[in-house]
């Protein structure tokens, strides 16, 4: 008998069992049962001890006991648990990442929750129009070099408070790129739908709750029933647009009603984000979401409607579906290795949240953004990250390379070490091992678009 090479953990919920094997990783869910043959494969009962408790505990007649012991067997042989020499590739990839320009730090509103501290202060040292496309023309050559991705994601502030935008807009299109812009949607007028569409843009437009009083709440007066007017004419006009909410504690009771909007107003997509406690939030006392609860309601919904389905299928609980289900195994979050995001004044840093002192890269105007990418000690020291140095109790979690450790970011501002133990592990280890529970009933479709995305982007990747 080959004896299993990796340590398990298990838990029960309802006479089902979750085995986790941490460090491969792999997991599956089965009956009690089950949990007597993982004894046998590492060695902790013999077969003649198997087959009685089998036999007597679990009723198994001779015939079914070898074909579930053969099944497991063939299990573990499938995911190479077995004493044999594994080769786990821990490279990051040598794609070119999203890379996200803040064409603005201006904004006609001041919301309660905004990581970036935008509004109408009248911030100077924007890069101007021939500085943009500089900066547009050195991602879509990185891109067409190390990337799949055609996306130049612009966002702020409000972008369209730019009064160049649409020349922007223009120039991303005359490059075979696609601009994707993350707006409130509050500045677009009739002008500017041709280009829009022509251009192919891809709209977020942000609408933080699907009543009047919840969305005014975040991002004041007379701002809920405009936004819902431009949404309209967006899609009236057919331009590719997706709505966002930031979850909190205090609008997550709407997230039904939210996906009745964007029914309604034919989107193409949702984007579904728990709130971030930073800055902002973190002022005006704005209270997190548990991830296992929103993610709990999102699997409720898909359940309600075809469109629910369509939408949540495309969220970030989709993707969490399908790494789970392809074992896909994270070290850390991915910060240094998955994104780049260059401010509205040419400044470069890792992600939206390491935009904080220490982690400036360089700048556009002076330095090459493909040579920092490669070569930048912070992003080098960034991709070393490791979740089993994050704390004791990381290092000893069931599904440690699944969350990585949770976003570096949050554990930066909680504790001002970006080595530290994420502020809301507990919660996020709950919404991991309650979707294990959950794929283990085997009803999957909803997760298969991201898989087949993940999928075509590992073909992509060196491993």
């Amino acid at each position: 008998m080959d004896c299993l090479k990796y340590d398990y953990r298990y838990f029960v919920r309802e006479q089902k069992l979750l085995v986790i094997f941490p460090e491969k990783p792999f997991w599956f869910v089965g009956d009690l049962s089950i949990l007597e043959i993982v004894k046998y494969f590492s060695g902790e009962i013999d077969l003649e001890t198997l087959k009685y408790v089998l036999e007597n505990k679990f009723d198994y007649s001779v015939d079914e006991e070898k074909e579930v012991v053969s099944y497991v067997e063939k299990l573990f042989e499938s995911a190479n648990l077995f004493s044999k020499n594994v080769d786990i590739d821990e490279n990051v990839c040598e794609i070119f990442p999203n890379a996200v320009i803040n064409v603005t730090r201006n904004c006609n509103l001041s919301c309660k929750h905004c990581y970036a501290n935008a509004g109408n202060e009248c911030f100077d040292n924007e890069l101007n129009f021939e500085e943009m496309q500089k900066v547009i023309d050195t991602i879509v050559d990185l891109y067409n070099k190390h990337s799949y991705d055609k996306r130049v994601l612009l966002s702020g502030g409000e972008p369209f408070l730019r009064k160049d935008i649409l020349d922007i807009i223009e120039y991303i299109h005359s490059r075979n790129a696609i601009p994707a812009i993350n707006t409130n949607g509050l500045l677009i007028s009739r002008k500017h739908l041709e280009t829009l569409k022509r251009c192919e843009c891809e709209l977020l437009v942000s609408l933080d709750g699907a009543t009047k009083e919840t969305h005014e709440y975040i991002r004041g007066q007379f701002t809920y029933q405009a936004t819902l007017e431009s949404i309209k004419m967006l899609t009236d006009y057919g331009v590719n647009t997706k709505i966002s909410m930031t979850v909190h504690k205090d609008n997550i009771c709407e997230l039904e009603s939210f996906l009745d909007i964007a029914k309604r107003y034919r989107v193409n997509g949702v984007a579904i984000n728990p709130l971030n406690v930073f800055c902002r939030a973190e002022e005006n006392g704005l209270k997190r979401v548990k991830i296992s609860e929103l993610y709990n309601k999102l699997r409720l919904l898909s359940k309600k409607s075809e469109a629910n389905f369509y939408y949540v299928s495309r969220t970030d609980y989709a993707n969490l579906g399908a790494v789970l289900l392809m074992n896909i195994k994270f070290h850390y979050c991915g910060v240094g290795s998955a994104s780049l995001v260059i401010d509205y004044n040419g400044d470069i840093y890792p992600c939206y949240n390491t935009m904080c002192e220490g982690f400036k890269l360089g700048n556009i105007k002076e330095n090459d953004i493909f040579e920092i990418w490669k070569n930048s000690k912070i992003l080098k020291k960034l991709r070393k990250l490791n979740v089993n140095e994050f704390s004791n109790d990381c290092k000893i979690c069931e599904v440690k390379y699944y969350c990585g450790g949770g976003c570096r970011g949050e554990a930066l501002y909680q504790n001002k070490k970006i080595n530290s133990k994420c502020p809301y592990c507990s919660d996020i280890k709950k919404s991991i091992l309650d979707l294990m529970f959950e794929l283990g009933n085997g009803d999957n479709k909803l997760f298969q678009n991201r898989i087949k995305f993940f999928e075509f982007a590992k073909t992509l990747y060196k491993h």
